[in-house]
């Protein structure tokens, strides 16, 4: 398997179980369900709008999220669940139309600050 640096993804919360879907189906290992764990929102307070991954991706799947329609992106997906022994998903519509995605090795925070976007950071409780 070929990999990238580490590219920074942000999806909307509305989106996050899809993407959870999506990124099941995607991580070669069991991981991929918790990919993205980054609070986000415009203010830095809760609750979160917006959630966010910083993770190396194969090279086929980076090229897949930049390059496929969303149909053929489907298919990749679906293939890669057969391939793993994986339930096929039902639709990654959500996650494709709405993912953003960092150049290779970018700033996380860079980028995320260039969404309009900050880490949620919860108050401790006393």
């Amino acid at each position: 398997m070929t990999w990238t640096g580490r590219i920074c993804l942000v999806v909307a919360n509305g989106v996050l179980q899809n993407s959870s879907d999506v990124f099941y189906l995607l991580d070669p290992d069991v991981g991929g369900a918790n990919t993205f764990t980054v609070p986000l929102s415009a203010d830095g307070l809760a609750p979160a709008t917006h959630w966010a991954a910083y993770t190396p991706l194969q090279v086929a799947t980076r090229d897949a999220l930049l390059n496929l329609s969303t149909a053929e992106f489907k298919d990749y997906v679906n293939a890669l669940a057969v391939e793993r022994g994986r339930e096929l998903i039902g639709s990654v519509t959500a996650f494709k139309n709405n993912v953003q995605i960092s150049a290779e090795n970018a700033s996380p925070w860079d980028f995320i600050a260039g969404l309009g976007l900050q880490r949620v950071v919860e108050e401790p409780t006393a």
